[in-house]
């Protein structure tokens, strides 16, 4: 989705992007082209734990992008901070970018930024961007009073990790992709074996399920006992890990906590798409997008197993009839150089779907470009013999030769 910056904060002295924003980088352009400033990039990497170890790449990106020249950074980072901003006063307002991998834990950065965000010229700012929440920084009470996450957006999983009025633990789960959980914005990298994280997105996905169905998914080979066994000693790691209980035991099932304060892109994605059937034209159109954006990626593309594959491929089919119904919403709307590029998208996942082949040879068509709405039929033609040997239905046929023979 298109960002839009009316609620850009203009005022904080320290904005970090959120690290769950997959276009970080044009996001950029967009709020640098705004404020009309100079902007000043400065990689933060792990290799510079400290002010000493850095300096030498400030001084260097300072140098190469602007001429400037810093002097010798002082004993203290609060100095170093006043060398850097006097250094940029001939820029006039500025922005200095930090890119930033794990050096913002160290104490010393954290004072850096803290005396910058204390002593930032008004119309200037610090801009952050990582892959991660930069926790780190927000010990300090000077550099979150002064802060801002942006763009933050709850219903597309940009939660608020520095404004948050959370009162539980806030867990998130990005389940489009490789699979990811975080709590309170620190993501869950080591789960001990691949059985923990397998059973956590299971539970995740179907909310509540028996004993029978989650044993005969896991261990189908295994004795009650023995499965219990497992069952609970991975239930607990992954409490363990959470630190709070994901699941509990009532009326027969094992069901998600009710009180578990989640938010889950892959449930998110299907509630957007089902609800959308059910609303104005409008309305429908704004949550099939958000569905769309939340569909990042393949469904848990790093794990195998039954219950993955045909829970991927059910997201996959949701994903592909989201994609045509705003299609045709965008026609309606009369955009339909819109509406082509999202039934091109649909046919990525569906060469062989016939409905949605007529649909773009038609817009091809109608835009004046009858040769690419032929080159879609033949493309169609050879799915349809390579995956079920059969020739495309007769009104599919019927649209070719009418195209050919206008």
């Amino acid at each position: 989705m298109t960002i839009q910056l009316n609620s850009y904060p203009d005022r904080a002295a320290l904005v970090i992007l959120h690290p769950n924003y997959q276009r970080q980088l044009p996001l950029l352009s967009q709020i640098v082209k705004r404020m009309g400033v100079a902007s000043v990039w400065i990689p933060l990497r792990h290799q510079q734990p400290n002010i000493e170890d850095f300096w030498a790449v400030l001084q260097q990106g300072f140098a190469a992008q602007y001429g400037l020249n810093l002097p010798a950074p002082g004993r203290s980072a609060q100095s170093a901070a006043r060398a850097v901003l006097e250094s940029l006063r001939p820029l006039g307002r500025f922005a200095l970018i930090v890119e930033y991998e794990d050096t913002e834990e160290a104490s010393a950065v954290r004072e850096w930024i803290a005396t910058l965000c204390d002593q930032m010229p008004a119309g200037c700012q610090i801009i952050m961007m990582g892959r991660r929440f930069p926790h780190g920084l927000f010990d300090d009470p000077l550099i979150r009073d002064r802060s801002a996450l942006y763009p933050v957006d709850e219903t597309t999983m940009l939660n608020d990790y520095v404004n948050g009025k959370e009162t539980q633990p806030l867990l998130e789960v990005f389940a489009c992709g490789q699979g990811r959980a975080l709590v309170d914005g620190r993501e869950i990298n080591q789960w001990e074996g691949g059985l923990p994280r397998n059973l956590f997105f299971y539970l995740i996905e179907r909310g509540m399920a028996t004993r029978d169905e989650i044993f005969g998914t896991f261990w189908p080979n295994l004795s009650k006992r023995d499965a219990t066994n497992v069952f609970h000693v991975t239930k607990r790691k992954i409490s363990e890990l959470l630190n709070f209980d994901l699941t509990r035991y009532y009326l027969g099932f094992y069901q998600l906590e009710p009180n578990l304060n989640l938010r889950c892109d892959s449930m998110s994605f299907k509630e957007y798409v089902q609800k959308s059937a059910v609303v104005d034209d409008h309305t429908a159109a704004d949550m099939l997008r958000k569905a769309i954006t939340l569909y990042k990626g393949v469904f848990l593309e790093s794990l195998t197993g039954q219950w993955v594959e045909e829970r991927r491929e059910d997201m996959r089919l949701t994903y592909v009839d989201a994609l045509s119904s705003l299609a045709r919403l965008e026609e309606k709307q009369n955009s339909p150089e819109v509406a082509l590029g999202l039934y091109n998208r649909a046919s990525m996942y569906q060469p062989h779907r016939e409905d949605i082949a007529r649909n773009i040879m038609r817009l091809f068509a109608h835009l004046g470009y009858p040769e690419r709405a032929l080159e879609v039929y033949a493309r169609l033609e050879r799915e349809l013999k390579l995956r079920v040997n059969l020739a495309p239905d007769p009104r599919t046929v019927e649209l070719a030769r009418s195209i050919r023979q206008p």
